[in-house]
């Protein structure tokens, strides 16, 4: 959920070890119940909204393998790679030559999320994007 809360504890106190455990997974599809995932090993579906998931929904295409924490046998957050290929659903048409300017525009990825990009990209490219930062880092190929 994002928050944090600090405590203090005597020294001596005992804690209850928290039935916590990674599971690599596969995102298979998104659809109105959710994002579902699968156990590659023991091909068990979960599934997951997009407020459990936060912003990792940004970052999913079919097939993608991720780490799913699961937490008293419920999923609570997605660990996506640290940089995935998207493509370009909604952009201004590029400007050919213009990879020097520095400038940028914005444009859509099919998985909703929203980047800066060079002024040269086009509708139907494909992205590299930093899953940690959320920002532009290369073109994979052209449509």
């Amino acid at each position: 959920t994002g928050q944090n809360l600090e405590s203090t504890f005597k020294s001596g106190e005992k804690f209850e070890i928290p039935n916590v455990e990674n599971k690599e997974m596969t995102f298979l599809y998104k659809d109105e119940s959710g994002y579902s995932f699968m156990d590659q090993e023991s091909f068990e579906q979960i599934t997951m909204t997009g407020d459990e998931m936060g912003d990792s929904q940004y970052y999913l295409v079919e097939n993608l393998k991720v780490v799913v924490l699961i937490y008293n046998d419920k999923p609570v957050a997605v660990d996506v790679p640290k940089a995935v290929n998207l493509k370009v659903a909604k952009s201004d048409p590029g400007i050919k030559g213009d990879r020097v300017s520095g400038a940028t525009k914005p444009a859509t990825m099919d998985t909703g999320l929203v980047v800066q990009v060079p002024l040269h990209i086009n509708e139907g490219d494909v992205l590299r994007i930093d899953t940690s930062t959320g920002d532009y880092v290369e073109r994979v190929n052209q449509k």
